[in-house]
């Protein structure tokens, strides 16, 4: 079976999953918003919102005019 799961999980899923492989780190800035929703396949809104949930759970921090961080 086909697992769907919709794009905002996608996004904190894709980001976890980066973190846990090494490619992100603490520390670590994101992408610029349009690439990171190019490279994981969703639009923007979503990626807004996937970013919003892993601000909540801690993972990523938004520094306004500085960008998103892994923290």
């Amino acid at each position: 079976t086909v697992v769907r799961v919709n794009a905002t999980t996608q996004v904190v899923n894709s980001i976890k999953n980066m973190i846990q492989r090494g490619e992100l780190k603490v520390g670590d800035r994101l992408p610029k918003e349009a690439d990171l929703a190019k490279e994981i396949g969703v639009g923007r809104s979503s990626l807004r919102e996937g970013m919003k949930i892993l601000n909540a759970y801690g993972v990523v921090e938004s520094r306004q005019g500085e960008g998103t961080f892994v923290i």
